[in-house]
């Protein structure tokens, strides 16, 4: 399990978080889970695994302006 974070600049209260192996294309691949303003906590993760997380923030009321994809690792 991993809690990641990040800074919310926009007030956004609603993001989605696309995870895979290092290196992944998070268009054709990846998990994607549901997070909060500006926290999200990931299960099932494999041990010994590193893991690329791209973070995408919807940032209108009507929820069709989603946010640039932001990659952590």
């Amino acid at each position: 399990m991993a809690t990641i974070g990040w800074t919310n600049n926009n007030g956004s209260t609603v993001s989605s978080i696309t995870y895979g192996p290092v290196g992944f294309d998070p268009t054709m691949t990846g998990t994607t889970v549901a997070g909060g303003a500006d926290t999200a906590t990931i299960t099932g993760l494999t041990g010994e695994t590193n893991y690329d997380f791209y973070v995408t923030q919807d940032c209108s009321a009507s929820g069709d302006g989603l946010s640039t994809r932001i990659r952590s690792s």
